[in-house]
């Protein structure tokens, strides 16, 4: 499938088809084996071991990124967040909640948070049936996620605050998954027969599809181009020929940390930052971060890019001095950069 976009044979409608189907196959199966295979009804304790089994699976598969993440996070920027830190925007109001669930075209900025990070429209069919679901547990998350979303206008987050995400508008996310289970368990009770259902699951897509470009849940999603337009660029290609080990300020998304090609950036300084790099752009008092990926748009230049080994820098600002015009625009190298590019936990001793 990937070389089949690659090579750029799929139109965007082909596409669409292609992924309707296969989310619609991948569902009905999973339906079947639960239902056929899994679960079985003359033993209900299986379905127990079953979930554990599922979860420890999960777990599993998911321990290398864990233990790392658990080892980086007490160098990071959150681990020193307090739970005012975590409240200070982003707090959702039930009236805002509201406005959410009946509004698709929402491009308010909720509390100082981008607004996709508040999306909660999930379709006025499925917001229908939702209101019929008589499972208590669904009915709990819902009501949960929404007093969570409410960040300091409830006392509620302070308690929670250890355990909750950055920002308290994020809980919206377990709403918008609790509403998606109401909207299935709403739907259920009313036994419609296969052809209206099928009516009812089609006037639902086309009212999501839509709405589409309005309710993408992050800037970090799936693009539909081929990848190598997004990645294959002429700046990529120019910095990836350069011979030598050095850093990049300003890569523009969505090569920003440079991975993919092994390129190595500035250093992230968002939320889950280092501590160490958030002292080193001296932004240490802001529990967030600046965000930003290009030195220059909140400093100015100065002796510490030469001494992190940062030969190029992407820019929408003018250099001169000891940065020159590349063949790339915007783009500018440092000539009095350091041959040795310090590691990361240089900074600690910076």
């Amino acid at each position: 499938m990937a070389m089949i976009i690659e090579n750029g044979v799929m139109s965007s409608t082909v596409k669409l088809v292609f992924l309707y189907f296969f989310g619609l196959s991948s569902c009905v199966s999973s339906e079947y084996v639960f239902t056929t295979i899994i679960r079985d009804r003359s033993n209900p304790s299986l379905d127990s071991m079953w979930i554990l089994l599922a979860y420890t699976v999960g777990l599993a598969l998911a321990w290398p990124q864990l233990r790392e993440t658990w080892a980086y996070l007490p160098k990071s920027i959150r681990a020193h967040q307090t739970w005012q830190d975590k409240s200070a925007i982003g707090n959702i109001s039930p009236w805002r909640f509201l406005k959410g669930l009946l509004t698709t075209r929402l491009h308010d900025q909720p509390d100082g948070v981008f607004y996709p990070e508040a999306c909660c429209y999930v379709g006025l069919l499925g917001l229908m049936f939702a209101c019929y679901s008589s499972s208590a547990h669904q009915w709990l998350l819902l009501v949960t996620a929404i007093v969570l979303a409410c960040g300091r206008l409830t006392p509620c987050f302070r308690w929670c605050a250890p355990f909750m995400l950055r920002i308290p508008a994020r809980m919206v996310y377990f709403a918008n998954l609790a509403l998606v289970f109401m909207a299935v368990s709403g739907l259920s009770r009313f036994q419609f027969d296969n052809r209206l259902t099928m009516v009812i699951v089609i006037l639902q897509s086309w009212d999501l599809l839509m709405n589409t470009s309005r309710l993408w849940p992050m800037l970090y999603t799936q693009r539909w181009e081929r990848p190598s337009k997004s990645f294959n660029t002429p700046l990529m290609a120019y910095l990836k020929a350069q011979p030598g080990d050095f850093r990049v300020s300003g890569m523009p998304f969505p090569n920003t940390t440079g991975q993919l090609h092994q390129i190595k950036s500035l250093g992230y300084n968002g939320g889950a930052g280092l501590a160490a790099m958030a002292r080193f752009r001296g932004t240490a008092g802001n529990p967030y971060g600046v965000g930003g990926h290009d030195w220059f748009s909140t400093r100015e230049d100065g002796p510490d890019l030469n001494w992190w080994g940062v030969r190029y820098a992407y820019t929408y600002r003018s250099l001169s001095g000891k940065w020159f015009p590349t063949p790339i625009p915007h783009l500018y190298e440092n000539l009095q950069v350091a041959h040795i590019v310090p590691r990361v936990e240089a900074l600690d001793d910076r």
